[in-house]
């Protein structure tokens, strides 16, 4: 759910999970985040779309991918909410020069086919 924050943490029996820290329960199955942080890339899995996110944190171009389907449109919005770019998109490719945002956490709503995914960055 958006705005709600999640602690990665492994289950008895070695998966992967994500908890809610307000209620302590386990988020959805759907929802699987991977951090690299060798190469500083986010990799999203939420239901059958794959999306990658990099560099993330970002400073100068963001790069959104997906292995799937395209990407139809991107909206970012600041960590207030504010929307600061919507974007029409064509293809599995997006990229966005973050140059004019002021650091701090921003979220990236990437439409395709299937629907909407949120991602979370931050800007340096």
């Amino acid at each position: 759910l958006p705005g709600q924050i999640y602690m990665l943490a492994t289950d008895g029996e070695g998966n992967k999970v994500a908890i809610n820290q307000t209620s302590g329960k386990v988020g959805t199955p759907a929802i699987r985040i991977l951090v690299d942080n060798q190469s500083s890339v986010c990799a999203y899995e939420i239901a059958a779309v794959s999306l990658i996110l990099y560099p993330n944190p970002v400073k100068g171009m963001l790069f959104i991918k997906s292995s799937k389907e395209a990407i139809t449109n991107v909206a970012i919005y600041s960590a207030s909410g504010a929307e600061v770019c919507n974007m029409p998109n064509h293809g599995t490719e997006f990229k966005f020069d973050t140059s004019s945002l002021a650091k701090g956490i921003y979220f990236a709503r990437v439409k395709t086919n299937s629907g909407n995914n949120v991602l979370k960055f931050i800007v340096k």
